[in-house]
């Protein structure tokens, strides 16, 4: 009995890892065809574009990983919400650059997490809005934030395509 569910934690850490170490593919993909100029463009004044998206996961995943090391490092630390910038600051890199970074900074937390044990994924730390949450519940809150920018960056390309369709 305790060897399966050793088996289901490790099969859930591994499921996790895959989805977090994906991320730099799909977005590979997602900006090949990428207008240089076109991913800088908002299709709402009030809402961010391709490019600003990126600049956020980058943002976000830096800022993770950080926190990350401070819940197997310190026993239950306090996390504040990561609140996103109302004014993104547009950095001097290509959109292509911003990718490479983030895959970057993606391979530093896969191999983080990949060095823990299983005990290590089961530290808690207290967060601001979420309360009591374990390291293992973190990551998948990561890859949630990840997904809900994706169906964002997608939005922006349909959106896009539309509007040069017309």
């Amino acid at each position: 009995m305790a060897a399966t569910a050793y088996n289901l934690r490790m099969g859930k850490r591994i499921v996790l890892l895959q989805a977090l170490v994906a991320l730099p593919k799909v977005l590979e993909s997602m900006l090949k065809q990428a207008d240089e100029q076109g991913v800088w463009q908002r299709p709402y004044p009030d809402q961010w574009s391709t490019a600003e998206v990126l600049n956020h996961l980058l943002d976000v995943e830096i800022q993770y990983l950080q926190r990350l090391q401070r819940v197997v490092g310190e026993k239950r630390p306090y996390l504040p919400a990561i609140h996103p910038d109302e004014k993104i600051q547009i950095p001097a890199l290509s959109v292509h650059q911003l990718a490479a970074a983030f895959a970057q900074a993606r391979v530093e937390t896969a191999a983080f997490l990949q060095g823990l044990t299983l005990a290590d994924w089961e530290k808690t730390a207290v967060h601001e809005t979420w309360g009591e949450i374990n390291l293992h519940m973190l990551v998948q809150r990561l890859i949630d934030h990840d997904n809900e920018h994706l169906s964002q960056m997608k939005a922006i390309t349909d959106f896009r395509k539309e509007r040069i369709r017309r």
